[in-house]
Order: C-alpha cells, then structure tokens, then sequence
C-alpha cells in the first residue's frame, strides 16, 4: 500500500535521491525529481481540467518510490473522465435528485450567448441542504440549445425533470435574467412554467432591473459615454508604444499612474468605474488625444480629442459620477453571498426615494406612497436646485460656461432621472406581496413588534398532492399571539372559512410558517422550517 510518510525520502538519509539546495526557487529540492511534481497537487488548485490526470499519472510512482501499487498506477486523462463522469457524477446527481423529488426546490436559469459554437441553458436548483443545514446551489444540468426560444428552452428544462422523476410541483421559485423570453407574460419560460405550477413566485433579477434602468436614463440623456469610454480603451489596447508615450503626458499633469479600464454593458458594475477613472486621467488623455498632429488623426482620434476639450462633455462625467452612485450601492448590496430578500422591499423604495429626491422637492415624498408621487413637469425641482452633484457645480461655475449651455446641462440631467425613475416603477416588484410579508425574517426588526400589533403572518403549505400556495394571514391587534387563535385563522385561509381543527393532523395541510410570540422573541424552529420551504434566490 501507499506509504504513509508524506515524504517517504527524508526517512532515509542514505537515499540517493537526498535533499539538495534548489539553486531557482531558493528551497529544498530533490534531485532526480521532475520540477513541479509536487505544485501539481497544490490544494488550492481550482477547475483543473481532465488533461491534469496525464501529468499526475507520470508523478505518483516518482512520489512514491517505495510502493509498488504506485509503481503500477495508471489513470490518464481517458479514464479519469469516465470514472467522475460516468460513476461519480451519476450518483451525486442521483443525489440531487432524490432531493428534488422529495421537497420543495427552486431554479436559477440562464443562456449563453455564444455565436460561433452550441448554446448551452444552464439550470441550477436552489434547495435546503440537509447535510449542511444551509440553503445551496447545485447544478442539474447544462443542456444545448441552439434555437433558444421559450418554447426549446421550456421542453430541455421539462425534459431535465422528466428523466430524473423530478415533479413540477415541487418547483416554487423561478429566477433568470428578464429577457422576454424568459420573463414574458404571454410567450415564456415562465409563462409555460405557471401553466403546471400556478404558484410558481417570480421575483426577476434586481440587478438585472436596476442596470436596465441605468441604460435607460443613458439612452435618454443623449450622452456618447460609451463611445467616448470604449474608444479611449482601445485606443491603447493593444499598442505598447502608445501606452509609453501616454505614460509622459500622466507625468506631466501629475496625475495617478492608473489602468484604463474596459467598459461592458454586461458587467453590471463597471460603468461608474470606467467613468471615475477617465475623471481622474482627464487632463492627461486631453493632453494625449490634442498632441496628435491634424495629418496623424484619425476620425476616431479627432472625436476623442473633440470630446475631451469640449467641458460640456466633462461636466456630463462628472454628473453621472454622482447621480450613478445610489445606482451602483444598490447594486453591491445585492450582489451579496448572504441572504438579502428580507431587505429587498425597503431597499427599493429608499433607492426610488432617492432619485426621486434629486429631482423633486423632498415635501412632495414624505408621507405619499410611491405610486402616487408627482414627478412630471410642474412638480420639479428649479435648475439651480436640481442635484447634479458638488463636483459638477464647481466645474460650472470654473468653466462660465454660457446660460445656454447650463440649460441643456440640466435638462440632460432631468431626462436621466425621468427614465430612470419610469423604468424603475414599471419594472420593480414594489407591490408584491411576498417582499413585504418576508420583511419577518429580519432579525433586526424582532423588536419592532409588540403584543397587540397587528402582524402578517408568513404562511406555506405544502398540500400532500405537493402542490405548494402562500398563504398570509392578519391577526387582529386584540387577539394577541396564542397558537390556537393562529391555526383557526390559518384553516379560514385555507380553506375559505372551513374552521377550526388541527392543521398538522393526517389529511391537512402540513403548517410551516414563521411568526412573532408575544414575548418578542423568534420561534427560531418555525423560521428555520419556513426558510427550508420557502427557498428563493436572495
């Protein structure tokens, strides 16, 4: 068998392959060993490929000189794919599975996009892991779909059920990105998933709807930011002689020796960025793009230096600068590991508020519901009030730039805030009612209610057919938190005024639910139930 020594040579010194000086890395060597044997088993290795297995076949016996099962190992790239993919992979996969089959789940779906090969639709499920006792992600299945319309995309995930026995029934959440095909009302995902499940819960991807209207306040602000941010990349991408000649004119205007970074309209996060590394490189690119003699430019040249010298231009970076920000902290925070949904309601309407308070007096919101806020022409904020940011204003007032030119400033300001706050509406779930009965799980608010509040009680049954409802219930500020009063309410819900009755008897629906007791502390057992039933994407 296989020694038990991790370095089976330093237990005899009398060993021809004795250490010696590595005369590269500085450390102990053995000579006779090929360099690198050992990096190849380096823990911290991550999606090494099948190919690794020829490598590693080549050094256990070299590892292992004194054992002769080592001597006779043999499992290249070939094998080792067959034995993860056909024997392994199998039954973790029958694993998730059984899962599946047995409780509720959710789904996380998304396409590629790839042009000049096969498409793949990802599926993930999203569960209550046992094992851990923690909500986790696992991969189903990924597979190809080069005509990615609702209907393919719907039969390949019905097929992934319908091979592993998984039932419909169980699935209580859907998420993806918000492409109509997708998302659609009519011709959809999940437009065909609601058709098997009706109370499938489908909440959209937030970060997806908060870019989507960043896109939106561009478009309507008529700035060429992209074109400006993508033209200034690759204008130095790929040509080492322009980097070092740029570099002279960063050290001429004392400013930060910083990358240029690479604006894409898919990385959620990267457009305030690109933005405030351009502001803090500004002088300099200027003076870069302005050298250029006429005959030397290029019509692309001749743009970005126009742009640069134009403090119009400038005075829109630094805007969005300002007005992006809100935009891009609502964005971070949700792209947290840790479980966010509880929060989602609040952060919403404080973000809407927000931008809503850069363009509209502050006495127009408090006290309204959101949906019922004026914003429109009248309602506004006057120019010299309107938020384009301190930064922007002093650039203003340095620059005395013309009235004319101010007034098409602010108006360009005003059209980005109206677009964003109309996609917003249109598109956020603000009124579900899901968000604002989750706003239980938050542990910071435990102490928010009291004995004779009225509370929302979170409610979900699973049915024994395994169809899953929601359910939520009011109880009266009077009727306090006694459990008897909490299963009457809940068999009215249920079952449309059927009353009372023990709702975790044979033949009723099994109770999971989270609530407040009059003593103000969680029932941390029926929150740890209704988070392992009601498994969303946070």
């Amino acid at each position: 068998m296989l020694s038990a020594d991790p370095d089976p040579l330093s237990a005899n010194p009398q060993s021809s392959e004795a250490r010696s000086p590595d005369p590269v890395g500085g450390g102990p060597r053995r000579r006779g060993r090929k360099p690198g044997a050992e990096s190849l088993l380096d823990p911290e290795w991550k999606s090494i490929p099948f190919s690794f297995h020829d490598d590693f076949n080549k050094c256990v016996a070299d590892m292992f000189p004194d054992s002769a099962i080592a001597r006779k190992y043999s499992t290249g790239k070939t094998k080792a794919t067959q034995l993860i993919k056909g024997a392994i992979a199998a039954e973790l996969e029958d694993d998730l599975a059984k899962t599946c089959r047995s409780q509720p789940f959710s789904l996380m779906c998304d396409e590629s996009n790839n042009r000049k090969t096969d498409k793949e639709f990802v599926i993930l499920t999203r569960l209550y892991d046992e094992a851990t006792l923690q909500v986790a992600t696992r991969f189903l299945e990924m597979p190809i779909c080069n005509v990615g319309n609702a209907e393919n995309l719907y039969e390949k995930l019905s097929e992934a059920f319908r091979k592993r026995g998984i039932p419909l029934d169980n699935l209580i959440a859907f998420n993806s990105d918000n492409a109509s095909v997708m998302k659609g009302r009519h011709n959809s995902v999940i437009s065909r998933l609601k058709t098997s499940q009706p109370h499938i819960q489908d909440l959209g991807c937030i970060c997806h709807l908060v870019q989507l209207a960043t896109g939106c306040g561009i478009r309507a602000a008529q700035v060429p930011l992209e074109d400006i941010l993508v033209g200034i990349y690759t204008h130095f991408d790929k040509s080492a002689k322009r980097c070092e000649v740029y570099k002279e004119f960063v050290d001429f205007t004392d400013s930060d020796h910083l990358k240029l970074l690479r604006y894409c309209s898919t990385r959620w996060l990267s457009l305030l960025t690109c933005i405030q590394r351009v502001l803090n490189q500004w002088d300099a690119l200027q003076a870069y793009f302005n050298s250029h003699e006429e005959v030397e430019r290029s019509v692309k040249v001749h743009d970005l230096a126009s742009h640069l010298r134009d403090p119009i231009v400038k005075t829109y970076f630094l805007f969005l600068s300002a007005a992006l920000k809100p935009l891009s902290e609502f964005n971070i925070a949700f792209q947290s590991e840790g479980v966010q949904i509880h929060r989602l309601e609040e952060e919403m309407c404080r973000l809407l508020k927000r931008i809503l308070g850069y363009l509209i007096p502050v006495r127009a919101i408090v006290g309204v519901p959101l949906r019922e806020v004026e914003n429109g022409d009248g309602h506004q904020l006057a120019d010299e009030d309107l938020f384009i940011g301190a930064d922007t204003k002093a650039f203003m007032r340095s620059a005395e730039l013309p009235v004319s030119a101010e007034k098409k400033i602010f108006k360009t300001a005003r059209s980005f805030y109206e677009a964003v706050v109309k996609k917003m509406f249109t598109s956020f779930p603000l009124d579900h009612p899901l968000l604002r009965d989750l706003k239980v799980l938050d542990p910071a608010a435990r102490l928010d209610i009291t004995p004779g509040t009225e509370v929302a009680v979170l409610l979900f049954y699973v049915i024994r057919t395994g169809r899953a409802a929601p359910v939520r219930v009011i109880l009266p500020p009077s009727a306090g938190f006694t459990l008897p009063l909490i299963q009457q309410k809940v068999n009215e819900a249920a079952y449309s005024g059927g009353g009372g009755g023990d709702v975790t008897s044979e033949g009723k629906p099994s109770l999971m639910m989270s609530l407040w007791v009059s003593d103000r502390q969680v029932d941390s057992c029926l929150l740890q139930s209704l988070w392992r039933h009601l498994v969303l994407q946070g």
